[in-house]
């Protein structure tokens, strides 16, 4: 390793957690300029979310941001956050992969029902 190489700190995941997901534009650009952008998404998430087992509770899409809140039945959080992304930049092209930064760190929400709670409108 190089004296300028930081390693990745450890990643942990949890079989039946529930995580809040927050990933963001870099520059702050938009992300979601429509919502034919947010349809696309929201299709794609459907798509990783059977793939993986998720339970998406609820979600919440700014423009140039987005939240998410995820059970994931399986430790595999980080694996579908990739699979989320790689869909995304093979729908939209490389410029939606030059948008999205890597995952910068989901929060274990450690209360599932009051956490569930709040996701009613």
């Amino acid at each position: 390793m190089s004296l300028f190489q930081v390693p990745r700190k450890s990643r942990v995941e949890y079989e039946g957690a529930l995580y809040h997901v927050m990933d963001r534009c870099n520059r702050l650009e938009a992300i979601f300029c429509d919502d034919q952008d947010r349809g696309v998404f929201l299709k794609t998430l459907g798509e990783a979310s059977e793939r993986c087992g998720w339970r998406v509770h609820c979600y919440v899409l700014m423009d140039n941001h987005y939240h998410l809140l995820l059970e994931t039945p399986e430790a595999n959080l980080f694996r579908g956050m990739r699979l989320l992304q790689g869909i995304c930049t093979r729908k939209r092209g490389p410029e939606w992969h030059e948008v999205w930064p890597s995952l910068g760190g989901p929060t274990l929400t450690p209360e599932p029902a009051p956490t569930r709670r709040s996701c009613r409108g």
